[in-house]
């Protein structure tokens, strides 16, 4: 299910480039992000990022997650 923190991690790593990165600025352990990105993507049964090691790159879906997320936000 995703979340505020949910969008937050997958914003971190889209701009970082990598879960190492974006766990780097949120203060977290790697691991903890790439679970928070792999619970998203099972629960929207779609990919977010495709993963290349140590880089992440973006899919369409992750674009449409993002509007829809943010758009939900503006209304809670």
């Amino acid at each position: 299910m995703w979340s505020e923190y949910s969008l937050e991690v997958v914003d971190a790593v889209a701009r970082n480039g990598s879960f190492s990165a974006a766990a780097q600025e949120l203060h977290r352990v790697p691991s903890a992000v790439s679970y928070t990105v792999r619970q998203l993507e099972e629960w929207l049964a779609v990919p977010l990022f495709v993963r290349r090691h140590p880089e992440v790159e973006l899919t369409p879906a992750r674009d449409w997650f993002r509007k829809q997320a943010r758009s939900v936000m503006k209304i809670i």
